[in-house]
């Protein structure tokens, strides 16, 4: 939800005799508070605003059991988890097809230590601290595709690069491609922390 367009929305549906669904991927309170800290007015203003909002609401989709545990423990009685989902099946691919896969989109190969794919929006909800961490402290060697983009994207490259045994590669790969790519690795990170703190 996003102030102030779900108040928009929900006054044009009451004028329609519509109902409001909402998709919650984060609490917009949880979401400032990362960058205002949790005790700031405008975070509380938020999250009474958000809370009162959402009374009206019919319908609420949670991405994660987490959101709707949280979502439930606020008063949400019809909270339904829809996790998002790839839109076709990922099967493993064989050796063959890995490195094929990998020669085709310029992608580091077996000789350069194990892939791992992430893509990311880069804002402060990504944990860079974790991701440099857990990085450092593998062996190498170890290669790394960064994908997306985001305000703190020059910063977590530079941050990467500076880890001796990680060879970066840090450029945009096409939807079509990406699951392709996803498979071709040897594991995919995600360092993304939900604004309700779960």
């Amino acid at each position: 939800p996003g102030t102030p367009i779900v108040d928009v929305c929900a006054r044009v549906a009451r004028s329609h005799g519509a109902r409001v669904i909402l998709d919650w991927h984060n609490l917009e309170a949880g979401m400032i508070a990362l960058r205002l800290g949790p005790r700031h007015p405008l975070v509380r203003a938020i999250d009474q605003l958000e809370h009162r909002r959402a009374q009206d609401t019919a319908l609420h989709l949670a991405v994660t059991s987490a959101m709707t545990d949280t979502l439930r423990a606020r008063g949400r009685h019809h909270v339904v988890t829809f996790k998002d989902a790839p839109e076709r099946w990922l099967d493993p691919p064989t050796p063959a097809q890995r490195a094929h896969i990998r020669a085709t989109h310029a992608l580091p190969d077996v000789r350069s230590g194990p892939l791992a794919v992430m893509s990311s929006s880069y804002s402060l909800d990504d944990d860079l601290d974790l991701l440099v961490a857990g990085l450092r402290a593998m062996p190498g060697p170890l290669s790394l595709l960064l994908t997306g983009d985001g305000p703190r994207r020059d910063e977590a490259i530079a941050r990467l690069r500076a880890i001796e045994h990680l060879h970066v590669v840090a450029r945009f790969v096409d939807a079509d491609d990406y699951l392709d790519v996803l498979a071709a690795a040897d594991v995919g990170l995600c360092v993304h922390r939900s604004a309700t703190g779960r």
